[in-house]
């Protein structure tokens, strides 16, 4: 026997700002990648910010057509977000470091977080409550 959650979720709206937010995203992150190159700075670290801005572009036609895959791509643009964080800090000279630091807590985290629970609350309004298992006491 399953037992389904019939709690009712709120009516999601259209959110407007969210295209908005990822198209902003995407050309900040394209111009940020474009001024790296023109300092010098090494190939992967440009590559990955144009994949970021690539996907943050992705997303924001997504969210703008109101397309279902919105979900998977907001969690890869926090996937990604995580991950330049992450490689920003540990990779950092001692000089960079307090701004990586700032950069990560007041930008970066603050942002895939967002994108997360944005990318959930559209999930769970495209697919509707989730379903429980049984109860392992058989109940």
């Amino acid at each position: 026997m399953t037992f389904q959650n019939t709690r009712k979720l709120p009516t999601v709206r259209r959110w407007p700002g969210a295209p908005v937010i990822f198209t902003v995203g995407a050309f900040v992150t394209v111009g940020w990648a474009v001024l790296l190159l023109l300092y010098g700075v090494t190939l992967r670290w440009v590559g990955f910010d144009l994949l970021l801005g690539a996907a943050l572009a992705v997303t924001a036609a997504l969210a703008r057509r109101d397309d279902d895959r919105v979900s998977l791509m907001a969690t890869a643009v926090a996937t990604l977000v995580l991950t330049d964080t992450f490689f920003d800090l540990t990779t950092a000279h001692a000089d960079y470091l307090p701004t990586a630091l700032v950069m990560a807590l007041t930008l970066e985290i603050p942002f895939a977080l967002a994108c997360l629970a944005y990318a959930l609350r559209r999930h769970r309004h495209h697919h509707g409550p989730t379903h429980r298992a049984a109860s392992p006491r058989g109940r």
